[in-house]
């Protein structure tokens, strides 16, 4: 599992990071809002976030977070224990909050909670399976080489196992909320992946979105 850790305490970062990295987690760490800000394209599948830190807070960058992510879950690390503050960050959209000083092994009883029983594979064939962990999709044992968008639009459509990912759901997912994106463009990035997956597995649905053909296989 890749996780996001923002915490502007240099050794707090480090002794945070060295914990999970330890516990088998692919952290990528920051100290500052900004440095996250810039690169809130790359796929994590968990954010933990201290509050304040410098030029970007940590509410204002999960407000930022939640316009092109509602799902991930996002853990806030905070020494600030007033109320108001705790009710903000949950307005925000976070999806737990963890007072300092903390025991790390608490940040990881949060982590599993929010965590367990998430979905590892999607097995679209007898060659083709995308690890949803991961995020890589495997041709037998070779990787098939994604862009960015077609990583995107293959994980919205196997996390809508036997049902149709709405057109709706896709461009958010992929563009972002509140992209204004054309048909053509859509079309176009389904045309590129379709080529890189088993012929028919991508279903169109007109004028409703699209289906992939396969199942979830769960830990």
């Amino acid at each position: 599992m890749r996780i996001l850790l923002l915490e502007d305490d240099p050794e707090q970062n480090r002794i945070l990071k060295e914990f999970l990295t330890q516990k088998q987690f692919v952290v990528d760490s920051y100290l500052d809002g900004k440095s996250v800000l810039e690169n809130l394209d790359r796929p994590w599948e968990l954010y933990i976030l201290d509050l304040n830190v410098p030029f970007v807070n940590g509410l204002e960058l999960l407000e930022e977070i939640r316009r092109i992510d509602r799902k991930t879950p996002a853990i806030i690390i905070s020494s600030e224990n007033d109320i108001d503050t705790v009710l903000k960050s949950f307005e925000r959209g976070c999806n737990d909050f963890l007072r300092k000083p903390f025991d790390p092994r608490e940040l990881l009883a949060r982590i599993a909670s929010h965590t367990q029983n998430r979905p590892s594979c999607f097995l679209i064939d007898e060659h083709y399976r995308f690890d949803l962990g991961a995020k890589l999709l495997f041709c037998e044992e070779d990787i098939v080489p994604l862009t960015k968008k077609e990583l995107r639009l293959l994980e919205i459509l196997a996390l809508h196992e036997g049902r149709v990912a709405s057109l709706e759901e896709i461009t958010n997912h992929v563009w972002g909320y509140y992209q204004e994106v054309d048909g053509t463009s859509l079309r176009g990035l389904v045309s590129r992946l379709r080529k890189k997956l088993p012929a028919g597995v991508i279903k169109n649905h007109t004028d409703v979105g699209y289906q992939l053909e396969g199942r979830v296989e769960r830990p």
